[in-house]
């Protein structure tokens, strides 16, 4: 967020430049709503409940899936030691779930923000789309992993300007971006690997 600090307004810029004071504050702010709560801390969902088969009796067994996309601040084991003090019962079992179906993935590692790689990217940016550019979480899952061997700077970085209702389209029913975002999609990459190529 220091990034951005230049290009806001005078308070924010204040709270921008000085997390030192501020961070409690803004951290605060951030976890209000879930598109950036998820910036900030590790979110956990429930997405699958497998429990009895009639409507009139207790089930033998149940089981929970539940997701969780670990913040950089956070480990695996503490996940899942926060899970089981929440849990608090050792009838419970709370284990990783590490099969072709659902593949264990640990954190992504964090790139940095000051080599070439990315400096290529901020100004591509700047030249296509005229705004500043500061590196952030992506919160959704990548086939990134696989790269993590290859090289230490990897972004997850799209450059399509949606609105936030649009953004509600991902992974769902007709998704799609306009025309012109596409064309602008063009221009960007194209400016990119010359950049590269320099």
């Amino acid at each position: 967020l220091e990034h951005l600090a230049p290009y806001c307004s005078f308070s924010l810029r204040m709270i921008l430049q000085n997390l030192w004071l501020f961070g409690g504050l803004l951290k605060r702010f951030l976890i209000l709503t879930p598109p950036t709560a998820a910036s900030v801390r590790t979110t956990t969902a429930v997405t699958k409940i497998n429990g009895g088969e009639k409507l009139n009796s207790l089930p033998q067994s149940v089981k929970a899936y539940i997701n969780h996309r670990v913040h950089p601040s956070d480990t695996v084991e503490s996940v899942l030691a926060y899970d089981r003090k929440i849990v608090a019962d050792d009838r419970i079992k709370v284990k990783i779930l590490d099969n072709a179906k659902a593949p264990f993935k640990p954190p992504s590692p964090t790139s940095s923000s000051t080599c070439k790689p990315y400096l290529w990217i901020e100004q591509a940016v700047q030249t296509v789309y005229g705004h500043p550019t500061a590196p952030s979480l992506c919160i959704g899952n990548t086939d990134t992993c696989w790269y993590w061997d290859l090289s230490p700077n990897i972004y997850r970085f799209s450059p399509v300007v949606l609105t936030l209702n649009e953004t509600k389209m991902f992974h769902g029913i007709d998704e799609r971006i306009k025309v012109d975002a596409l064309a602008e999609m063009v221009i960007y990459y194209t400016v990119l690997i010359k950049l590269s190529a320099e």
